[in-house]
């Protein structure tokens, strides 16, 4: 559950801030309006404003057309500076809800969405969004109306990217938690030639105008309090653009992907999207892991007393997991179901399986049992949510995770690590505390060498800071897309960074034995793969190969 927010947190009140914001949102023109809340948003080193820049987006769409009388213009830059800053004087503080200042990125981290590289906006209200998207990618493989809504805001992300020159953006190293600047008038300038020059094929404007509002649909939260808990929840902006006259001004850049999870988290799916979910999952994992199953897989003769669909199998350190994808509501009711299946495991000579993919049973060599203490049970809960959520713990053999953190770790699992030891670094490191999660351990795992307490005799406590593991991702990422290349050569594929000398580099995939050395020849790159499907040939063989 959210937690509530109280209302004496807020220094300033809450009904006077929206009726002072809003008679002097009425002096000004609706497009100038948009222009300054937007460059003042996208302003770097504002980056940690999120809720005061939402509640302006609020207060902004709540207000009807006719109540713009246009008095006054934002037509050259002092008079932009004169608006932006009675605007600042006139938010409130929000300490409890604007509490981190999120990353400083403009474009560095890109995503592969569709078999498409783009470049986006990581830092925001979200931590790794760039997982959450690969994780609604999959969730919604078979919505294509949901797929359109997440590409129309990695669109308009990839828009202003690569339209605001980096140098404009501002300096935003060494701010706090709710700080507020003033925009340059070249930045301002530049937000306001980019947003004229968006463009949208057909099937993106379609997705734009059924996820736009017009001018005084939207209702503001009656209480500070309320306004808290929709910021906290995720439910306070559910719109991409505002429409006026025939245009749309877009609304909250660096977060779109966010609202589009947030649009589709509570929409019913129909039962037949699941297994699509499940099969989509299953290749994200196969082209993930070298040692992998192909899914979907289903009990072969299933003595349990529910019929459960398996994901890809795979091995981490000659421990073998069995990924099980379920419905969040259901997640509680497999506790129960969880005791007959591994009783049902316990019972087997070796484990049997029918894959659905290759229409074939499944026979895992006798070495990978419960009684052997090698075999994991992994429930992913395949629901994208980016609200906070509390469920039981399994027991042993199994874990809990959401869909989100399970792509984390297996895009940034090394070859050399133990699965194992990261699900259980908490229980093997005393003292550990704090509101963390599996990715937290992941990144204090892999930057203490899986040693967290080297040189301490005896800690009592330990402390991790609940946004190491975004921060650890986020160096993470930096890394490895200032070293990938434009295009990758195969698709489907994960790729990992190999050697770089005189202009050649090479990358290798994370799961089967291709690798590709690859050079720019003038504004041209240029791949030359080795793909030696040879049985004895593994992945170490590969690049051994690639040194010919």
């Amino acid at each position: 559950m959210a937690k509530k927010i109280n209302k004496k947190t807020m220094n300033k009140g809450y009904d006077f801030a929206i009726n002072a914001i809003k008679r002097f949102f009425s002096q000004y023109y609706i497009e100038d309006i948009a222009i300054a809340i937007l460059s003042s948003e996208m302003w770097l080193p504002n980056r940690a404003s999120g809720v005061k820049h939402q509640l302006c987006w609020g207060v902004f769409a709540s207000m009807t057309a006719a109540e713009f009388r246009g008095r006054n213009n934002l037509k050259i830059y002092s008079e932009y500076l004169s608006f932006t800053r009675t605007l600042y004087s006139l938010l409130p503080n929000f300490p409890m809800l604007e509490d981190f200042v999120p990353q400083d990125d403009w474009g560095e981290i890109r995503v592969v969405f569709n078999n498409e590289i783009l470049p986006i906006f990581y830092g925001g209200n979200v931590e790794r969004i760039t997982d959450f998207i690969y994780a609604f990618e999959i969730q919604f493989s078979s919505i294509p109306f949901a797929l359109k809504d997440m590409e129309l805001a990695l669109r308009l992300q990839s828009h202003f990217v690569l339209s605001v020159d980096k140098k404009l953006i501002g300096n935003g190293v060494k701010i706090s938690s709710g700080h507020l600047s003033l925009p340059s008038e070249k930045f301002w300038q530049a937000i306001k030639d980019t947003v004229v020059s968006i463009k949208l094929n057909s099937s993106l404007e379609e997705r734009v105008k059924i996820r736009s509002i017009s001018f005084g649909e939207f209702e503001m939260p009656k209480t500070e309090e309320e306004f808290g808990n929709a910021i906290l929840d995720g439910s306070f902006q559910k719109f991409v653009c505002i429409k006026y006259d025939e245009k749309w001004y877009p609304t909250s850049i660096r977060n779109l992907t966010n609202i589009m999870m947030v649009c589709w988290e509570n929409e019913e799916l129909p039962e037949e999207s699941f297994e699509p979910a499940v099969q989509a999952l299953s290749w994200f994992i196969h082209a993930s892991m070298q040692n992998s199953v192909p899914g979907p897989n289903m009990i072969f003769k299933n003595g349990a007393n529910f019929d459960p669909l398996f994901s890809s199998f795979f091995i981490s350190n000659e421990v073998l997991y069995i990924p099980l994808p379920v419905k969040r509501e259901l997640v509680e009711e497999l506790h129960e179901n969880m005791k007959s299946l591994v009783s049902y495991f316990e019972e087997m000579e070796c484990l049997e399986f029918f894959n659905l993919n290759l229409h074939h049973i499944l026979k895992l060599d006798q070495k990978y049992s419960f009684r052997n203490d090698n075999v994991r049970i992994l429930i992913v809960i395949l629901d994208v949510s980016t609200s906070p959520a509390f469920h039981s713990a399994p027991e042993h053999p199994a874990y809990l995770i959401s869909i989100s953190d399970f792509i984390t770790l297996l895009l940034s699992l090394g070859r050399d690590d133990s699965l194992d030891d990261v699900l259980s670094f908490n229980k093997n490191v005393p003292g550990m505390t704090g509101m963390i999660g599996i990715i937290d351990l992941l990144g204090a795992y892999r930057d203490s060498n899986s040693i967290l307490v080297e040189g301490a005799n005896m800690p009592d406590q330990i402390f991790l800071d609940p946004h190491y593991g975004c921060e650890w991702r986020y160096k993470d990422l930096i890394d490895y897309w200032e070293l990938a290349p434009e295009i990758f050569p195969a698709r489907n594929l994960c790729w990992e960074m190999g050697s770089q000398y005189d202009g050649i580099a090479s990358i290798y995939s994370k799961s089967h034995p291709i690798g590709s050395w690859y050079t720019r020849v003038g504004k041209s790159e240029v791949h030359f793969m080795c793909a030696p499907f040879q049985e004895n040939l593994n992945l170490n063989n590969t690049r051994v190969l690639t040194l010919a």
